[in-house]
């Protein structure tokens, strides 16, 4: 028996970009959240999505760990499963790959997905370089 699963994308949200947001990361996934769940056609109770996944840069710029459980805490879905994908300029790539595999695979039924970065709270230039060279291969960084 082959089983034929279905995945699209419901909804979408995306908040307005600034530079300087008064925003704090928080903020940000939060009115993301309410944000996407508004914009479902149908609607959806947040007790129907099964896995929240949550995609940034690098937690070195907004100052947020262990954003999957906040981000479950937001949804108001306790049952809900999360991890966090940092994976540079390729976090929401990944995150939408992931969530197509589970949901293919039967593992959840609904995803949601939360992008978020909050890149102007470094107090200078130099500082937000000295997180981009972290995430940078050896041989990019010039001494």
């Amino acid at each position: 028996m082959v089983l034929r699963v279905s995945v699209g994308i419901i909804g979408a949200y995306s908040l307005k970009y600034e530079s300087r947001s008064q925003l704090e990361a928080w903020d940000i996934m939060r009115e993301s959240i309410k944000g996407v769940l508004n914009s479902v056609d149908k609607g959806i109770d947040p007790r129907d999505i099964e896995l929240v996944i949550v995609s940034n840069f690098s937690d070195g710029y907004g100052n947020l760990l262990h954003s999957g459980p906040l981000a479950v805490d937001y949804l108001g879905n306790p049952s809900a499963k999360a991890f966090r994908v940092e994976n540079a300029c390729v976090s929401s790539s990944t995150a939408l790959y992931i969530a197509y595999i589970f949901l293919k695979a039967g593992l959840a039924r609904n995803a949601l997905i939360v992008g978020f970065e909050k890149m102007s709270t470094q107090p200078s230039g130099s500082a937000a370089n000295e997180i981009l060279a972290k995430a940078a291969h050896p041989l990019e960084i010039v001494a």
